[in-house]
């Protein structure tokens, strides 16, 4: 796949469908151990229903984009969202997007929305993460645990250049002291575009409570919906989750 430099780092990249009809752009933020072929289709049957094109992009250490360094900083994802995803939308040019963000990546959608609201549409939050809980430290540590005792290693390598790298990268930084305190509260009530956000019921990465808190901080528009599912609604609840979307984007074009 090709290569895109941002901020001298260079990321994978995804483009589906023609850029040249005008509207916006669906931009898709995989989660911690995600990247570009973890989406599969997804991504392609979204932007079909809606009719716009797409953009799916591996964040530095995932799929084959350049390396990262471990343990990232606490404030990383707040970093991505403030500093790489808006120099993303100047290689590329775009002023018009509608962020669809799963876990890490939908807080990262979160902050980017509150930093450019010009360029952001609306936000598509799946299983997002505000601050941290101990279901959540907890869920990483078992995940760190099964790395190197099944064969998780395995099934995750084919898709990282720089597996192991991409792994602690995650789990170590999520696992530090200090991380515990973490949080991106402060920049919700900034977000003014329309937000989406969607949650597994048996998610064993979050609770209800991220939804709850946006409800009483957030300024914007905002959706909220549980699926009887765990941390990947897209892919455990394809269909319902693709009908979800899908009717809070059209809203968006429609400009409901």
């Amino acid at each position: 796949m090709p290569l895109v430099e941002v901020d001298g780092q260079r990321l994978e990249y995804r483009l589906i469908g023609d850029r040249t009809g005008g509207g916006p752009l669906l931009i898709f933020l995989h989660h911690g151990l995600g990247c570009v072929e973890l989406w599969r289709d997804f991504p392609d049957r979204l932007t079909s229903l809606v009719g716009c094109p797409g953009l799916v992009y591996s964040r530095l250490g995932h799929g084959r984009s350049d390396p990262n360094d471990w343990p990232r900083p606490i404030s990383y994802l707040e970093d991505q969202g403030r500093f790489t995803l808006p120099a993303l939308l100047e290689a590329f040019d775009l002023n018009d997007v509608i962020l669809v963000g799963h876990s890490e990546g939908a807080t990262i959608s979160l902050v980017c929305a509150s930093v450019v609201p010009d360029r952001v549409r609306g936000v598509v939050a799946q299983s997002l993460h505000l601050f941290t809980e101990s279901v959540n430290t907890q869920a990483i540590a078992e995940t760190r645990t099964a790395y190197s005792t099944t064969k998780l290693r395995d099934r995750l390598a084919p898709y990282h250049t720089h597996v192991d790298r991409m792994f602690h990268g995650w789990a170590e930084t999520w696992l530090q002291p200090g991380f515990e305190d973490w949080s991106v509260e402060h920049t919700i009530p900034d977000i003014v575009c329309p937000v989406l956000a969607i949650r597994g019921e048996h998610d064993p990465y979050g609770t209800n409570a991220h939804h709850e808190t946006f409800k009483a901080i957030g300024r914007c528009p905002l959706t909220t919906r549980t699926v009887v599912c765990g941390h990947a609604p897209h892919e455990e609840r394809t269909d319902e989750v693709l009908e979800i979307m899908q009717d809070f984007i059209l809203g968006l074009l429609d400009g409901r």
